[in-house]
């Protein structure tokens, strides 16, 4: 099991993983590309305990949302809430940004709070990366969850770029009253982070804050 890009698996003609699976040479990333209930188990199940080295456990965490295993999504939610280590949680945040199940963003939204401010981008950029979840994290903007001084480039460009009228009105609304205006520095990551979006980049890694 030494590359654990499911992309990569991806590449290995359907024959060959026929033949690995019947000589026995079957491990579990490939039992993972194959679709077996039972191995998104395992590797949930590896991703999630302490005793694993934390460089195995991203690296699983980071398999489980590429290779977009719903069964996996209340690990990530579970993972994301608790007090461990910050990089696990942080590569668990951004593997949800490969699903689109509308209660994600809800989820999210509720634990904002109590994330570690080093996590708060991230969960900003995961929030606004799907139409679906604009919603929940407008709300928090409205509800001072996330205040004007927090809020990234990234995330309040997605939700002004929003195809949703009534959002964009909400989310125009609280710029208003809440950022008179934006100095230099901000002017110009919010310029960049424009054009990034529109050449179709951007990334729920990052994010840096737009408003001072």
């Amino acid at each position: 099991e030494e590359a654990f890009s499911a992309r990569g698996v991806s590449l290995l003609p359907a024959d060959l993983l026929v033949a690995l699976r019947e000589a026995g040479a079957n491990p579990l990333l490939l039992r993972l590309r194959q679709g077996e209930p039972a191995a998104v188990l395992e590797a949930i199940e590896r991703a999630g305990r302490e005793s694993v080295p934390v460089a195995e456990r991203i690296r699983w965490i980071r398999l489980l949302g590429e290779l977009r295993a719903s069964a996996a999504v209340d690990f990530l939610l579970t993972l994301v809430r608790t007090h461990g280590p910050l990089d696990p949680r942080r590569v668990a945040l951004a593997a949800l940004a490969e699903f689109e199940e509308p209660r994600i963003g809800a989820a999210l939204a509720g634990t904002y709070g109590d994330l570690p401010a080093p996590l708060r981008p991230v969960a900003q950029g995961v929030l606004s990366s799907r139409p679906g979840w604009i919603p929940p994290l407008l709300g928090l903007l409205e509800r001072g969850g996330v205040t004007a001084g927090e809020l990234t480039a990234e995330a309040a460009l997605r939700m002004e770029a929003t195809r949703d009228d009534e959002l964009k009105r909400r989310f125009l609304a609280w710029k208003a009253r809440r950022v008179p205006r934006l100095n230099e520095a901000s002017r110009q990551a919010a310029e960049r982070i424009r054009r990034e979006l529109a050449q179709g980049q951007g990334s729920p890694y990052r994010g840096e804050p737009i408003f001072t």
